[in-house]
């Protein structure tokens, strides 16, 4: 009886802590560069002190490109994204509550983004 219970309670707590994982990634789907040059992720959570950013890309491109990831400030990282099967992840510190996504394509010709966040 003693251990059904504790497996019960593992249960729980391991769907709390996978529900509450998926609800706080924001998510965005680009088809095309050719209309969406710079994209603007916010913090929609009530989050004291951001600490940090998660991106997760995923999709397809046929040819390369250039994500740039900027505060619009003093901050600025980039992420050149081959061409292909999109499957990145980045996590680092990040202190603002939004972050600008500058996409610069070489030239596109099909494309598909998949943008999953989460500021924490």
């Amino acid at each position: 009886m003693k251990s059904y219970k504790q497996a019960i309670l593992l249960i729980g707590i391991a769907f709390f802590m996978f529900s509450s994982c998926v609800r706080n990634y924001s998510e965005i789907e680009i088809t095309s560069l050719e209309n969406v040059k710079e994209v603007l992720l916010m913090c929609t959570e009530d989050i004291k002190n951001i600490n940090g950013l998660e991106l997760k890309l995923s999709g397809f491109t046929e040819r390369d490109f250039v994500i740039e990831q900027t505060n619009k400030a003093n901050v600025t990282y980039v992420y050149k994204i081959d061409s292909g099967i999109i499957a990145k992840d980045y996590t680092g510190d990040w202190y603002s509550k939004e972050c600008l996504l500058k996409l610069i394509p070489e030239k596109t010709d099909s494309l598909y983004l998949k943008i999953q966040y989460r500021f924490y």
